[in-house]
């Protein structure tokens, strides 16, 4: 009797499916606002006064902004080139999205003060913490996913 994988032709073994596109426009989507939010950034940068207290929070944000864009490209072409490499890139974007964000809300309290709460804050934090646990362990721990990312 022969395995299903000798079954398969090579069309049907080859397809990424829908999730897996889903994560890879998730990631698409972090790479543009994150190009997006650092020309504003700079902008906002380059306006500031010599005495702002805000200075280093806009520089640390620009650099972090354009690692996770590079991690981001990095991600995209190992998706479609199926290196093994993609779960450890989609974990590394994620906490580094999520903890640019989380960090974010916590030195707006310390700076600002308690006025800069906007409603609905830290629940975009969890539902990107939830997103991301979810199409982690799809990319980790899936069959399907393991079964594809072979390079």
């Amino acid at each position: 009797m022969r395995d299903k994988s000798e079954v398969l032709t090579g069309a049907q073994k080859n397809r990424f499916g829908l999730i897996l596109y889903i994560i890879l426009l998730s990631v698409v989507y972090i790479l543009i606002t994150r190009l997006n939010l650092t020309t504003t950034y700079y902008s906002l940068y380059s306006s500031l006064g010599e005495n702002s207290q805000v200075t280093e929070y806009f520089i640390i944000s620009i650099a972090t902004f354009l690692f996770l864009s590079g991690l981001c490209l990095l991600f995209i072409y190992s998706f479609f080139k199926r290196k093994r490499v993609v779960g450890k890139l989609l974990l590394a974007i994620h906490l580094l999205y999520i903890s640019h964000y989380a960090i974010t809300f916590v030195y707006c309290l310390y700076v600002v003060g308690a006025e800069c709460m906007t409603t609905g804050k830290i629940e975009n934090i969890l539902i990107d913490i939830i997103i991301a646990m979810l199409s982690l362990s799809y990319v980790c721990l899936s069959g399907r996913a393991r079964h594809i990312f072979v390079n």
